[in-house]
């Protein structure tokens, strides 16, 4: 009878450790709140998924011990901007004022710089997950996680330089921030090489008409047309080049395959197209046992908006050195790595907030 006692007392207490190791506080009793603003509705809502997918594994993963002793543990609130700045200023309101939250990760360029001086003026360490060239200028606590169109504007020429040092190019993009930067960038560039700029041809979202846009491309004989644009209207202008007869080469930025539309605009003409993605590091332990964890969890493949967001809140954690928080010395320290090499992903970070995933060029194929 005590034998029977003394094994059952120790199976209870072998079993409450294993639970209080997966459920445990941390040492401190601290939880630290990460808001998010995301469009988890709407017709940007798929970016929001994958975003959210990616924070909510993450934070199972600072948890339950995946990246060692954290003196802390994540709770992570979700509000829905749905992509639009008002509302979604909204959502950052209940986030800080009801739910107490310091650190909030968001998306979407458009919703990125209208939460920007809400969070410099409140000390609310923003994460930026979105393109908009002026979201890091002059900032103290907002940071930004993706590619920028300095970044894809450089790697597309340095590949055009590997093909010709004379012939011609063309560009033709949306006339927004972005595609106005990129342009920009591609024009400083070529200032400085042999490379000749033909045409420079902005257009409006939704009121493309895109023979006339793929006829100015190609008034001066370009052998490459490069096109900075997202969904539907990207993929019109490059059926159109294909069907006026350009054989040249045809590059695109990100936007090509990560928002819907383009490739599906393009059809039979999308084969070939040349276009920057994230170079993620697909081949490691590491980056596979993150991704059979995502499967597991959400039934579907991890994307790079997920992969992304996972990053963006180890990269915050494994930078919270003291508790209680001090916003201050976390913008400090992230801002002294230079380097920082995620699950799958080595970024590079600047002074100015910029956290750059790499990027390589890659050819579609259909």
């Amino acid at each position: 009878m005590k034998k029977s006692l003394a094994i059952a007392l120790v199976i209870v207490v072998v079993a409450g450790t294993i639970i209080w190791k997966v459920t445990r506080p941390g040492p401190s009793g601290h939880t630290i709140v990460v808001g998010t603003v995301l469009p988890l509705s709407g017709p940007a809502a798929f970016l929001g998924e994958g975003t959210l997918n990616g924070l909510r594994l993450a934070e199972e993963h600072a948890n339950s011990g995946r990246w060692g002793e954290l003196p802390f543990q994540v709770k992570l609130v979700a509000e829905d901007g749905a992509a639009v700045p008002q509302t979604s200023v909204g959502a950052f309101r209940k986030l800080v004022d009801v739910e107490r939250t310091r650190i909030v990760i968001t998306t979407v360029s458009g919703v990125s710089m209208a939460l920007k001086p809400l969070a410099e003026q409140e000390g609310v360490l923003l994460f930026a997950n979105a393109s908009h060239p002026s979201i890091t200028d002059n900032a103290q606590f907002t940071f930004r996680h993706s590619q920028t169109a300095d970044q894809e504007a450089q790697a597309i020429v340095a590949d055009l330089l590997t093909v010709s040092l004379t012939d011609g190019i063309s560009i033709v993009y949306e006339n927004n921030d972005y595609g106005s930067a990129f342009a920009r960038s591609v024009r400083q560039i070529l200032d400085t090489k042999s490379l000749h700029l033909l045409a420079d041809v902005p257009y409006d979202r939704g009121s493309v008409d895109a023979r006339i846009l793929a006829q100015q491309a190609l008034a001066g004989n370009p052998h490459a047309v490069v096109i900075i644009g997202i969904g539907k209207d990207l993929g019109l202008v490059i059926r159109r080049l294909r069907e006026y007869g350009f054989t040249g080469r045809i590059y695109t930025g990100l936007g090509f395959v990560l928002v819907p539309g383009a490739i599906e605009a393009a059809g039979d003409y999308a084969a070939g197209v040349i276009h920057s993605q994230f170079d993620l590091m697909t081949d490691n332990a590491e980056y596979r046992g993150v991704a059979e964890d995502y499967r597991a969890r959400f039934d579907k493949d991890i994307d790079a908006s997920a992969l992304i967001a996972y990053n963006s809140l180890k990269l915050l954690c494994d930078n919270i050195q003291e508790l209680p928080l001090d916003l201050d010395h976390i913008a400090d320290a992230i801002r002294r790595l230079n380097e920082y090499q995620g699950v799958g992903e080595k970024m590079t970070i600047h002074k100015n907030g910029d956290i750059l995933p790499s990027i390589r060029l890659v050819t579609f194929m259909k």
